[in-house]
């Protein structure tokens, strides 16, 4: 159980004295139409130094950091491409999607209330199968 609550620092709370971090937050706002890949970043943050941050981890520190100004596009088995929206925006021709939170937030709504209807219904014990051997 103390493994639990240990008082260990975190990477995140490491990261504030973390002078790697800093660096790479210069050298991004020194090129602000640059647009950089997770892995780019990752590799500058190691050659200032770095050694407490995984990629995933330092990209979403410094979308924390510099929210709204960074932000991340990811794809399952790809590095992320990020960009500063100041310049990049006019390059990739960004544009903010207001109505894409009311699409997940209804979509989150129906999972739960699809989840919560299936909970309730008493199976039907006259049709159930059982599984013979082949």
């Amino acid at each position: 159980m103390s493994k639990f609550l240990s008082n260990h620092a975190t990477a995140f709370s490491q990261t504030k004295c973390d002078g790697a971090v800093e660096e790479l937050t210069k050298q991004l706002n020194q090129d602000l139409s640059r647009i950089w890949n997770s892995v780019e970043l990752h590799k500058q943050y190691e050659d200032f130094g770095g050694k407490v941050l995984l990629r995933g981890l330092l990209i979403n520190y410094l979308r924390d950091m510099l929210h709204p100004d960074l932000f991340a596009l990811s794809s399952p088995g790809m590095a992320s491409i990020v960009m500063l929206r100041s310049k990049a925006s006019t390059t990739v021709c960004i544009v903010d999607d207001a109505d894409d939170d009311c699409y997940s937030q209804a979509v989150s709504s129906l999972g739960s209330k699809m989840r919560h209807d299936c909970l309730t219904q008493k199976p039907d014990m006259q049709h159930t199968y059982h599984l013979t051997q082949l």
